[in-house]
Order: structure tokens, then sequence, then C-alpha cells
């Protein structure tokens, strides 16, 4: 469990920079120029959108990481219960 625990927590760790970097985009209504201003809006929003569904999944992996943590010490004692009634 706590190796799971540990590779879903990198997983959303490595996605927060990203997430971070859409969030903080420098693109203006300008940049699309003339003709694709009516676009920028939903260019925009877009974006946003994709930032905070990034980082919904780093708020989301590092409480299963910390779940996962969290029910380590149950399994162990279980499997250490299971194996001394096997043995």
């Amino acid at each position: 469990m706590g190796a799971v625990a540990g590779k879903v927590r990198g997983a959303g760790e490595g996605t927060k920079a990203s997430s971070d970097k859409i969030a903080q985009t420098d693109m203006q209504k300008l940049d699309f120029g003339k003709v694709h201003d009516p676009a920028f809006t939903a260019y925009q929003t877009g974006i946003q959108k994709l930032a905070k569904c990034a980082q919904s999944f780093v708020t989301a992996s590092a409480d299963l990481a910390a779940r996962l943590e969290a029910s380590k010490g149950g399994y162990e004692w279980v499997e250490s219960e299971n194996k001394q009634k096997v043995s």
C-alpha cells in the first residue's frame, strides 16, 4: 500500500507544475488576431477548465494516497493474523 500511495502521490505532484503553468497563460485576445477574436473567450474558458481539472486531479491523488497510507497498517495486521492462523 505504501508503494502504491507513493506512486499515486507522485503522479499528482507531477501534474501540479503543469496545471499551474496552464492556469497562468499569457495569451491575450490580440494574440488570436482580429479574425479570431470571437474564439478567444471560448479558448480562455477552456484553458481555465483544463487547469481546474488538473488541479482537481492533484487534490484527489493526494487524498487517495493519504487514504492508502492510512489503511496500510490495517491490511498488514490482517495479513499477519491470517498467516498465523494458516501456519
